[in-house]
C-alpha cells in the first residue's frame, strides 16, 4: 500500500471505537429522540439533528475496515459466515429499535457488509480465472450486488455495496481511496469527514481479544435502545 505522507498514528482500533461511538450517538437519535414525545422539543430536534450527522461518519469506516479485513483474515469464507450470522442475530433487535415491529421490507447494515463482501470474494476468484472478458463479468458481479443489496433494501444498499467496490479497487492508493470513498458519500454531508480518518490509518491491527464484542456489540446495542424507549414512553 502507498504510504500516507505525514505521520499516520490511526490504528484500526482506533477507527473501530470511533465507528462504534459515532453509530450508537446516530442510533440514540434514530431509536429514541424520533420515536419519543421529547421529539415535540424544538431543543431535542436539534440534538437529535446534530447526533445523526456525528453518526453519519460510521459507515465508511465500516466499510473501509471490511475491505481491510478481507485482506488480513486468514479465512474469507469464515468471515463471511459470521458476518451472515450476526446479520441473521441482528435483525430483531435492527426491527425492534427502529420500527417497533417486523418489517420484512428492510435488512439491517450486516446484510450490506456481506453483500460488499462475496462481492469482493468473487471478485478475486475471478481474478485467477482465464476467461476473456474479466472486465464484463466483474461489472456484472458489482451490479448485480448492488441490485441484490437494493432488492433486500438493506441499509445503505447500492450506494454501500459501491462504496466497498470503490475501497476495495483502490486500496493500494489511499488518497485516491479517500477521495473516492468522499465523493461517494457527498450525498451525506458529514460522511466525506470519516476519510480524514482513514487517510491517516497506519495499518496496524492489534486488540484481537475484541474481535467478537465488535460483531456482538451492534444487536446488542439495538437491544438495548429498544429497551431504554419502551422504559421512557
Amino acid at each position: 500500500m502507498n504510504s500516507t505522507p505525514g505521520k499516520k498514528n490511526i490504528t484500526s482500533d482506533c477507527l473501530k471505537w470511533i465507528a462504534v461511538i459515532t453509530m450508537v450517538i446516530d442510533h440514540i437519535g434514530a431509536a429514541i429522540l424520533e420515536k419519543t414525545y421529547f421529539f415535540l422539543s424544538a431543543d431535542i430536534q436539534k440534538a437529535d439533528f446534530l447526533f445523526r450527522k456525528i453518526g453519519r461518519l460510521s459507515f465508511p469506516i465500516f466499510c473501509f475496515l471490511l475491505v481491510e479485513g478481507f485482506y488480513h483474515t486468514r479465512s474469507r469464507k469464515k468471515y463471511l459466515v459470521n458476518i451472515l450470522l450476526f446479520a441473521v442475530i441482528s435483525e430483531i433487535p435492527f426491527e425492534a429499535a427502529f420500527f417497533d415491529r417486523l418489517v420484512w421490507g428492510f435488512r439491517n447494515v450486516y446484510w450490506t457488509l456481506a453483500i460488499g463482501l462475496l462481492m469482493m470474494i468473487l471478485l478475486e476468484n475471478l481474478k485467477e480465472t482465464e476467461w476473456v472478458h474479466k472486465e464484463l463479468y466483474s461489472f456484472l458481479l458489482v451490479g448485480g450486488a448492488a441490485l441484490l443489496s437494493g432488492l433486500l433494501q438493506t441499509d445503505y444498499p447500492a450506494v454501500g455495496v459501491l462504496l466497498v467496490y470503490i475501497l476495495y479497487k483502490t486500496r493500494t492508493e489511499r488518497k485516491k481511496q479517500c477521495i473516492l470513498g468522499a465523493i461517494a458519500m457527498s450525498y451525506e454531508i458529514t460522511a466525506p469527514l470519516s476519510f480524514l480518518l482513514i487517510y491517516f490509518y497506519n495499518g496496524q491491527r492489534k486488540q484481537k481479544r475484541f474481535k467478537y464484542f465488535f460483531y456482538l456489540f451492534y444487536p446488542l446495542h439495538l437491544f438495548v435502545l429498544y429497551k431504554i424507549r419502551i422504559m421512557i414512553t
